[in-house]
């Protein structure tokens, strides 16, 4: 009799394992004679699976995608395996197991590191699942083979993906009744965050304005969506997860409604990395309305599993050129080990990837790719052994005995501009530190560590400080029919901001033209990708707003309408092969015809702007400043600077230029220049244009009325 089992140890309370974690388990082979074995092999391997018939024809649709398989023999006797034959276990002395085995109990232990990729989570859906298993496989000669198996249980580590949903969410919607109802509603919902755990409570707070002939009924549902994708086939499985009522709201009235909502423990999380299988959630908060389609905001949410807590995902920290990075390697040995070396190494890379496919005739056609990569780190350092890793001999290794075993590491980030941290469509910059332990005999022990990166954009100076303004004007054109003009102007107060300030939009819109029109804002997002003298764009949405829509003949002024900026990446201006680039779009939505727009360039930097300054503060003042600039609180409006008087008395003025008088001979007229510049008194402040545009009388309009056609 022959049996084979196969287990591994946990390694966690919870059993389940990550990226770089290291599976630890054993072949158990039960004998009862004498057997000789060609093959005894492990394997891990992580794979997505999807598959489902459509239609009276049953036909079916199936897509696979293969994350990783590893491979490795304890005994390999066959020819030909290529590959998978070349590397084989051995024994904790080094000895090869031999092929010939007695009868009685025997025991093959492994370990086995599960890659550092981006990888789905565990998962088990209506249409297909994703899979992480071991399988032990014994071959025999003239013989079946005999196997086993198990299943475990992988998360994917979201690190990059929590510190900007962590950031209030908010979605607005509002809606004029017809038919049975008449008036207009309105909804805004806010929430604290876009991410939640299973068993969180999520908090809602619903902003409610009925102006209808009607009472509305709040509700709150939490939904989710299976997405199953087999080539360009898709098959989505819709689940409703809760649904909560609210009371009435009365005709004519306005109430803030505070709804608390329990995210159930049991829910499937939302998947990550997969690109046959998507798993997404959303908060549904909608006005039921009699005979009418409901006004509804949805607002995306992310649901971690439990067993991944916020304590244990704070953001790294946040690293920049010349600082020092340094840390800790921790060895926990059972027993006692012989190790070769242990190295520390450092990296920090630029890389930018896509594919693009080409024709080459009528019937021929390829893939051209498109790779380039920077490379801004690149550091080693030796914490075991010699830099010399061919010596195998007992002289040259280190023994570690049972117990926990610690190794300090420190390097310095090169002083030269590094790029900032991203990850992009089609690229990304990344800094890692990564621990490789060697082991005579034995594949190599490795853990990484990545860490930020910000090459710090400090927009308090002249030119992110700077106003952007611009104007533009369009005439509707049908045929032989010509409508009147629609003009914009826009401005905005400076061309620098960080992440949660609110942009202050001055803009004004005049409609002469016959259609009823929109004005509306945008900021977008430009991500472009070079490599071999090629490049790829990216454009996407990074926030919005909408005005009141705005009949013939009307005009409409924005005084500092606010868009607020979320949590997003920095501007990357210095990087030759990867530039993201930021622009508000100011434009006139115009039904039937190409848009109106202004498009006002910006900088997302990291320093905001000095709390206590104005336009002439000090740039140097903010080096002492630290990272918390992603909650910090910025004025609604600036406030205006103190009066020349109260900061500089005539005697400073007077002593100010006697002392440029005595050392301009001494030093030259350019210091003199400087005491005096520093000692003139600023223009006098004021919220009104000193140096309005002229116009005409003949030009002049009123605000609502537009010249005859």
């Amino acid at each position: 009799m022959t049996k084979i089992s196969l287990n591994y140890d946990a390694i966690n309370e919870d059993n389940v394992f990550s990226c770089g974690d290291f599976i630890t388990g054993r072949i158990i082979l039960e004998l009862s004679k004498e057997i000789k074995i060609n093959s005894l092999s492990i394997k891990a391997k992580g794979e997505a699976d999807v598959f489902w018939t459509e239609g009276r024809r049953r036909i079916t649709y199936s897509a696979h995608e293969r994350y990783f398989k590893l491979k490795y023999f304890f005994i390999d006797n066959d020819k030909g395996k290529g590959k998978d034959g070349e590397l084989l276990l051995t024994g904790q002395s080094g000895e090869t197991y031999p092929n010939v085995v007695a009868p009685g109990t025997h025991v093959y232990p492994f370990t086995i590191q599960i890659p550092h990729r981006d990888m789905p989570s565990s998962f088990q859906g209506a249409h297909g699942k994703v899979l992480y298993s071991l399988e032990a496989k014994l071959s025999r000669s003239m013989r079946l083979g005999k196997t086993a198996y198990t299943n475990f249980t992988f998360l994917s580590k979201t690190d990059k993906i929590i510190p900007p949903l962590m950031e209030p969410c908010s979605g607005y919607v509002e809606k004029n009744m017809k038919l049975f109802t008449s008036g207009r509603v309105s909804l805004r919902v806010n929430i604290d965050k876009a991410v939640y755990t299973e068993g969180e409570t999520l908090k809602i707070l619903a902003e409610i304005e009925n102006n209808s002939s009607r009472a509305l009924t709040p509700k709150f549902a939490l939904q989710q969506m299976q997405i199953f994708i087999a080539g360009s086939s898709k098959n989505t499985v819709s689940k409703r997860i809760f649904k909560e009522v609210g009371e009435h709201i009365p005709s004519s009235s306005r109430q803030s409604v505070t709804k608390t909502l329990g995210i159930p423990l049991d829910l499937t999380p939302t998947l990550f990395h997969c690109g046959i299988i998507q798993v997404q959630h959303t908060l549904q908060v909608y006005l039921d309305v009699p005979f009418a389609k409901d006004p509804t905001v949805i607002i995306p949410l992310t649901i971690l599993p439990k067993t991944i807590g916020f304590e244990q995902m704070t953001q790294p920290s946040m690293m920049m050129g010349g600082d020092s990075v340094s840390g800790r390697v921790v060895i926990e040995v059972t027993g006692e080990i012989r190790v070769k070396s242990l190295n520390i190494h450092a990296k920090g890379i630029a890389k930018v990837r896509w594919t693009e496919s080409r024709n080459a005739g009528s019937n021929t056609a390829y893939t051209q790719n498109y790779t380039e990569e920077v490379e801004y780190l690149n550091h080693s350092d030796i914490l075991i052994g010699h830099e010399r890793d061919e010596d195998n001999s007992e002289e040259s290794l280190t023994t570690l005995h049972s117990g926990r075993h610690e190794y300090a590491f420190s390097l310095e980030l090169p002083q030269t501009p590094l790029a900032t941290s991203f990850e992009g469509k089609h690229g990304s910059v990344r800094y890692w530190v990564k621990a490789e332990l060697h082991r005579p005999w034995l594949l190599p022990m490795k853990v990484k560590k990545e860490f930020t990166v910000f090459e710090h954009i400090d927009i308090n100076t002249p030119l992110l400080l700077s106003p952007q303004a611009g104007t533009k004007d369009k005439t509707l054109c049908c045929w032989f029919c010509t409508s009147g003009p629609i003009s914009l102007s826009a401005k905005i107060e400076r061309k620098g901001y960080t992440p949660g300030e609110s942009i202050q939009i001055f803009a004004e819109i005049e409609n002469c033209s016959s259609r009823m029109v929109v004005p509306k804002a945008a900021v977008y997002q430009t991500q472009t990708f070079y490599a071999k003298g090629k490049m790829k764009e990216v454009k996407q949405l990074v926030a919005n707003l909408r005005g009141e829509s705005l009949s013939s003949g009307k005009t409409e002024t924005w005084s500092g309408k606010m868009l607020k900026i979320p949590p997003v990446s920095p501007s990357i201006l210095d990087c030759s092969i990867i530039r993201v680039e930021y622009s508000l779009m100011v434009y006139v939505d115009i039904p039937g015809a190409v848009n109106l727009s202004l498009n006002l360039p910006l900088v997302i930097g990291t320093i905001p702007l000095h709390p206590f300054g104005s336009r002439t503060s000090s740039v140097s003042s903010q080096c002492s400043m630290t990272m918390n600039w992603l909650g910090m609180a910025l004025p609604e409006r600036p406030e205006a600077p103190p009066s020349y008087a109260e900061i500089v008395t005539e005697e400073h003025r007077r002593s100010g230029q006697e002392m440029a008088a005595a050392r301009d001979e001494l030093e030259g007229p350019l210091f003199a220049y400087i005491q005096e510049f520093r000692f003139q008194p600023p223009p006098l402040y004021s919220e009104i244009d000193p140096n309005p545009d002229q116009v005409s009388g003949t030009e002049e309009r009123r605000p609502d009325t537009c010249p005859s056609r």
